[in-house]
């Protein structure tokens, strides 16, 4: 169990090494980023690890229709990323063969880059099935304690693969609000995904003043191996990022 802390790719490297001591410090387990075409999530792990010694370095998740396996590899290599601190996040992308571009990249990323943890995102049962059998993470998206179930069930008692997903925070003022429009965005082109959470979409996640966090990610917690506060801060300051990682920083 653990809980971990993620942001959008994209951060000033300064920015990114100093949160990431930040989210050690407190108590994280992990630190995590996205991907995009515009930010280099990969690059933000290496910003990450030069501010730390201990802390997991995650990347959810790398799109394989646009990032091959050999591409992953190689920039790993190049970037010097500690290998035994990786949470290698990888998902299908936009692609018309998503379980089979998914299955054929596990063997060689996990070849060519040993120790490395690698994580599957999955918003649908074929896939979380898929990486139940293959990997060690099963990467969940944008659901209730309730469907988190569904998808323990579905991945199986006997897998070793542990349950990880963003859950997203944002601080009052206007935290809900920002919660909903995140959610909101995601939901235009998933809404049956959001639809069987069964609560309205800007309830999946957590929000309010500091102090009333733990209380709302302690259902998440029970059910999850690692629950990553996917923050949604204020503003672009960094000071507003900070606030949130204390906010929501580990009991203890």
């Amino acid at each position: 169990m653990g809980r971990g802390f993620g942001v959008d790719a994209g951060l000033p490297a300064e920015v990114a090494s100093e949160l990431a001591r930040r989210a050690e410090a407190a108590g994280y387990t992990s630190i995590w980023t996205t991907d995009t075409p515009r930010a280099d999530g990969l690059a933000d792990l290496a910003a990450f690890a030069s501010g730390t010694t201990r802390i997991r370095l995650g990347v959810g998740v790398l799109p394989l229709d646009r990032r091959p396996p050999a591409a992953i590899v190689e920039q790993v290599r190049a970037l010097g990323l500690p290998l035994d601190r990786l949470w290698l996040g990888i998902g299908s992308g936009a692609s018309d063969r998503p379980l089979a571009l998914v299955r054929e990249a596990i063997p060689p990323l996990r070849e060519a880059l040993p120790g490395v943890a690698i994580a599957v995102a999955a918003m649908g049962p074929r896939m979380t099935r898929l990486a139940a059998d293959l990997a060690e993470g099963v990467h969940l998206n944008w659901l209730t304690p309730n469907t988190i179930e569904n998808a323990r069930s579905l991945a199986g008692s006997a897998s070793r693969a542990q349950l990880l997903m963003y859950v997203r925070a944002a601080l009052d003022p206007g935290g809900r609000e920002r919660v909903g429009q995140e959610a909101a965005r995601y939901a235009a082109t998933r809404s049956a995904h959001f639809e069987a959470n069964g609560v309205p979409v800007d309830q999946v996640g957590v929000a309010g003043p500091p102090g009333s966090f733990d209380a709302q990610l302690a259902p998440y917690e029970a059910l999850l191996d690692q629950t990553i506060v996917r923050a949604l801060p204020a503003s672009p300051a960094p000071e507003d990022l900070f606030a949130l990682l204390e906010a929501t920083r580990p009991p203890g």
